[in-house]
């Protein structure tokens, strides 16, 4: 009986390893640039953050810089940009 028990287990385990893992949620980097604008608007990348005004960006936006306290709240529609120390634009992100 032990070992019907034993094999029984090892078949499950088996069968366990074969399933593929489930779908991980995307990550907020991840999201489609369109949802939130940045697609329109990779070609600010490399330039100064000072260049442009409030206006420039959708009302929806955040800028991060390196060291800048942020909330973790999620929001696809929020147009993230990042900077490097200097200023300039290094990355145009949903979230």
């Amino acid at each position: 009986m032990r070992r019907n028990t034993l094999w029984g287990i090892a078949g499950l385990l088996a069968l366990t390893a074969c399933q593929s893992p489930a779908p991980q949620p995307e990550a907020p980097g991840d999201l489609p640039p369109a949802q939130c604008g940045a697609d329109r608007l990779q070609d600010r990348i490399g330039a100064p953050l000072a260049r442009f005004d409030q206006a420039d960006w959708p009302e929806s936006h955040r800028v991060e810089a390196p060291g800048s306290l942020q909330t973790m709240d999620f929001r696809p529609e929020r147009l993230r940009i990042q900077t490097d120390a200097a200023g300039t634009i290094t990355a145009l992100l949903c979230g």
